[in-house]
């Protein structure tokens, strides 16, 4: 079992807050980084089956909804809007 995380760091230079999603393994207590790039990762939710994780990133330029393969770690883009995605519900 995991539980998956929001990691948050201030990028003093760009005068912006970085947000990253990790993960810690429950029974060895592991931590590493499932989504960790230099944009903002935000309202991560797991699907009802636990296969995929949805979130929100500013890595395009905007707000976009993702979709994170988590037995592959393959990301999938569900929006292409010039107005954010907001509440990500399954």
């Amino acid at each position: 079992k995991h539980i998956i995380y929001e990691r948050r760091s201030n990028d003093i230079m760009n005068d912006r807050m970085h947000i990253s999603l990790w993960q810690v393994e429950v029974k060895s207590g592991q931590h590493r980084p499932l989504i960790a790039e230099h944009a903002s990762v935000r309202s991560p939710i797991l699907s009802p089956d636990g296969s995929k994780l949805a979130y929100l990133s500013d890595r395009s330029g905007s707000q976009q909804l993702y979709v994170r393969y988590l037995d592959s770690g393959e990301d999938a883009l569900l929006t292409n809007t010039s107005y954010a995605p907001g509440n990500v519900v399954w």
